[in-house]
């Protein structure tokens, strides 16, 4: 009897060679564990590959250029081959999505002890950052490449919350009280609202 958890890659392909001496009871559990091998090969690319992991979570995710070099860019980050990046990127090309969600979220996955803080210019926003990254950790794709990782019973808060692991999750905006917190990865992501110049002169009755 075929054991599929027995078998390294090598003696897979040793029996694929001769799969014409196999019965027909051993060609269908092979079947099954070249198949279950496939998964498993699958899976592990979604884990380590930060772009595969975002086609998996959103199915029409587009995929240009920059992504793919802001994603290496990240993934050196999580690897810690760098400390730090900072990246200027025009609005609606998918920078805050990319970087404060999914990669938020795969961090996590990777790291489900470690401490996240995302910091915006306003809490409003950061929070609702944590409330997509919160309700991604929920889904079944992701328990798909991440079955170990889930949230933490008592986490409601879309602003601070925590995974079974003890990983922490906490969302901030600019000039919150954040002494004393530390982090093992911090996101900010737009500290700067937009500016309007107050001295551009307005006809009456109209407001800035």
């Amino acid at each position: 009897m075929l054991d599929g958890g027995g078998f390294s890659q090598e003696e897979i392909d040793l029996l694929l060679d001769n799969v014409d001496q196999l019965s027909e009871s051993e060609l269908q559990e092979l079947e099954g564990i070249v198949s279950d091998l496939a998964e498993r090969q699958r899976v592990q690319t979604l884990r380590n590959d930060l772009i595969t992991f975002c086609q998996h979570m959103q199915n029409d995710y587009k995929v240009g250029g920059h992504h793919k070099r802001l994603a290496n860019l990240l993934e050196d980050i999580e690897a810690r081959r760098k400390d730090r990046i900072c990246v200027s990127i025009p609005p609606r090309h998918g920078k805050s999505q990319l970087v404060s969600i999914y990669y938020a979220a795969w961090y996590m996955g990777r790291n489900p002890s470690h401490k996240v803080m995302l910091v915006s210019h306003t809490t409003d926003l950061a929070v609702d950052f944590g409330r997509k990254i919160r309700n991604l950790i929920a889904t079944d794709k992701y328990r798909e490449v991440f079955p170990d990782v889930a949230l933490a019973s008592d986490s409601k808060s879309a602003g601070r919350w925590n995974t079974n692991q003890g990983g922490e999750f906490f969302a901030a905006g600019v000039g919150s009280a954040l002494a004393g917190r530390g982090a093992h990865l911090l996101l900010v992501d737009d500290p700067h609202a937009l500016q309007i110049d107050t001295q551009i002169p307005t006809t009456e009755g109209s407001r800035l």
